[in-house]
């Protein structure tokens, strides 16, 4: 599909996914029953709980397959801190529609005062546009946002204007898409480049996909986790990795 053929897609898919990103979908499925809500979880005191994280994303973060729990509910739910999370479902990275996440950080949380953390999404559909190629700059003014790489690195570099947050970028699960397999490694460069987290779910054979019965209940299709895929499975995995790089690790 062309370029020009993607962002009409885009267009009309944004324009609905608006309506129900906030919402969710997908509420009838079984793995989405009340038994698996985040409340449903011990509240403790951790490393995290008196952080305040930003979390930028799309569909994966906004709880799309999960009626509207967002990851960050169960993360707020373990750690008590504030999580301020400013996903959109079917969003970029780069600035070629009205409400990529470029756009959305300029307008909301480029207006917060602090931040210990950032997290930022790298979905999928991010493969989908032109990747780019990392900078040989650390000028945020230089990078081509329309690229995934280029806003990358914008948003990075921003953050680090801002508030010299802990950047944490993390990719979605195994999905077996070529594409988005090279993105990731052009990701892990600007990881290397900037010193910041990587969490790479779509490599880490540590987080086994589970069995068929268990998908079927974690997933709504190959990429968007139910409420029980997000509290028994994505969670645990989540929460760990924050933890270590809170700790000091990688």
């Amino acid at each position: 599909m062309s370029v020009l053929g993607r962002l009409v897609r885009s267009a009309v898919v944004i324009g609905t996914a608006y309506v129900l990103t906030r919402h969710g979908t997908k509420k009838d499925h079984p793995g989405n029953d009340p038994k698996y809500d985040p409340e449903t979880l011990e509240q403790r005191k951790t490393a995290l709980s008196d952080k305040r994280i930003l979390w930028l994303g799309s569909s994966f973060s906004a709880g799309t397959g999960s009626g509207g729990t967002a990851l960050t509910d169960y993360l707020k739910q373990i750690n008590d801190n504030e999580i301020i999370n400013e996903s959109l479902a079917h969003s970029y990275l780069s600035s070629v529609t009205q409400n990529s996440a470029v756009k959305r950080f300029r307008s909301s949380l480029a207006l917060i005062s602090h931040a210990d953390y950032l997290v930022i999404e790298i979905s999928p559909i991010d493969a989908e546009m032109t990747h780019g190629n990392v900078s040989s700059s650390n000028d945020r003014f230089t990078f081509s946002i329309k690229t995934t790489i280029g806003a990358l690195e914008y948003l990075i570099a921003y953050a680090k204007e801002l508030w010299d947050p802990v950047i944490v970028l993390f990719t979605l699960p195994y999905c077996g898409d070529p594409s988005y397999e090279q993105l990731i490694r052009k990701v892990r460069e600007v990881s290397d480049k900037w010193n910041v987290h990587l969490i790479d779910l779509y490599h880490d054979r540590t987080l086994e996909n589970p069995d068929p019965v268990k998908r079927s209940l974690y997933m709504t299709d190959a990429v968007h986790p139910t409420k029980a895929g997000l509290r028994d499975w994505i969670v645990p995995y989540m929460q760990e990795k924050l933890l270590n790089i809170a700790a000091g690790g990688r």
